[in-house]
């Protein structure tokens, strides 16, 4: 009978054990519960929602980014962000984005950016995820149109041909301000991480207007750069410097008919490299209040190897491209600006007076731009546009397959509004 005892007994210590144990899960589920709330009326407290949408026409001389030289309304965009603050140094954030441009559209909704951002101080914070990349004064915001005069930034340093390598990495990104005393102070960001490319965009038509090349994929391992500004002690006048390195670029394509004169049957398989794809550059900017002065610099050079046939011919090519522009806004009222550019742009930086080229003005793209915008309301507004030429040198053959004109215009119209 002493064992039917000494069962009763662990049967009750059981019980009263799962008791203790229930109670404690209890008490575990009731606390996260209450965090999980205060978690939710932080985020409903300090959500932010916002978006835009624009429609545009534009008509050029031309086909510039498009069938553009009988005007074309292939020229709209849509974001949506969210933001929201976890705490006071912790933010959450997203924008999706919808956008066409002639050739170059995101066919749908594509996520902007994403990320996590911690701040530990001022000298230090953290960006987990989606990062946008400042390669460029104006690329953090370029693709918010409401926040500048010209509808297009100068392309000799925003081109749409190589958005799509400098818009965003998928990694994180460090960043800070370091104060300089008297000197001023410094702002800077780094980032590592991938790149998604579309092979249909950017650096794939660049690559499929040669004839030679159909391109089925671009992979790049990674990209790694650094953007520092220098705040001066001259209020409002800032210099910057960028340097970023797209390491290990491989593109998937297959021959066309124009290799068939070297025994190369279409549709024979090719491999594109490129071991690092380097932009490098710097600008000034001066924030006069009212009159705002830019100016900025740009190189991107890389050197491509194709291999055809699993190496029974290979191809090398040098990427060698340089931009710069000088620009100036003024707000004449709090609803109207006018803005005007100067840009040069050279596909081959080392022949910028065209001598390999058929003609000479394939070789570079001079654009000087005058452009204004009138608020409607503060979330209306509308802009015109206008862009003297002189050069095909960001033209595409592929778009243009009756020849080109040495001097043309470009006329665009454009209206914003934000939420």
């Amino acid at each position: 009978m002493r064992w039917i005892g000494c069962l009763l007994c662990l049967l009750v210590t059981a019980v009263v054990t799962a008791q203790e144990r229930a109670e404690k899960v209890d008490e575990r589920i009731s606390e996260l519960n209450e965090q999980m709330e205060v978690l939710t009326n932080r985020l409903n407290e300090g959500l932010q929602l916002h978006g835009f949408i624009s429609q545009g026409w534009m008509k050029s001389g031309n086909n510039w980014l498009g069938n553009t030289e009988d005007g074309s309304f292939d020229f709209n965009e849509f974001g949506l962000n969210v933001m929201t603050n976890l705490s006071e140094n912790f933010h959450l954030g997203m924008q999706m984005m919808s956008r066409e441009m002639g050739h170059y559209s995101t066919g749908s909704m594509t996520i902007d950016w994403a990320y996590g951002d911690y701040q530990f101080d001022e000298r230090m914070g953290v960006r987990v995820g989606r990062v946008r990349t400042p390669i460029g004064m104006h690329n953090e915001s370029r693709d918010i149109d409401p926040l500048r005069v010209p509808i297009f930034l100068p392309q000799s340093v925003y081109a749409e041909s190589t958005r799509d390598v400098t818009s965003a990495v998928n990694g994180l990104a460090l960043y800070g301000n370091l104060e300089l005393g008297r000197a001023g102070s410094f702002d800077y960001l780094t980032w590592v991480g991938g790149i998604t490319i579309n092979p249909d965009e950017g650096l794939g038509r660049l690559i499929e207007d040669s004839g030679v090349f159909i391109v089925n994929d671009i992979d790049i391992d990674y990209s790694v750069g650094c953007n520092v500004y220098w705040n001066t002690p001259l209020h409002g006048l800032r210099l910057t410097g960028v340097y970023d390195a797209g390491r290990g670029v491989e593109i998937t394509q297959v021959t066309t008919a124009a290799l068939i004169p070297m025994g190369i049957p279409a549709g024979t398989p090719a491999t594109g490299t490129i071991a690092e794809l380097e932009i490098s550059g710097g600008g000034v900017g001066y924030d006069l209040g009212r009159l705002n002065l830019s100016a900025e610099y740009s190189y991107i050079r890389g050197d491509m190897e194709t291999s055809i046939a699993n190496g029974a011919v290979t191809m090398t090519q040098n990427i060698d491209y340089e931009g710069y522009y000088g620009m100036a806004t003024y707000e004449l009222t709090h609803r109207l600006a006018i803005a005007g550019s100067y840009s040069e742009y050279y596909p081959n930086a080392d022949d910028r007076d065209g001598t390999t080229k058929v003609k000479d003005w394939y070789a570079w793209q001079k654009d000087a731009a005058l452009s204004t915008r009138y608020n409607i309301t503060p979330n209306w507004s509308i802009k015109g546009e206008i862009h003297f030429i002189n050069g095909t040198g960001q033209l595409l053959r592929g778009d243009n397959p009756d020849g080109y004109d040495k001097h043309w215009r470009s006329y665009l119209l454009k209206t914003s509004y934000t939420f």
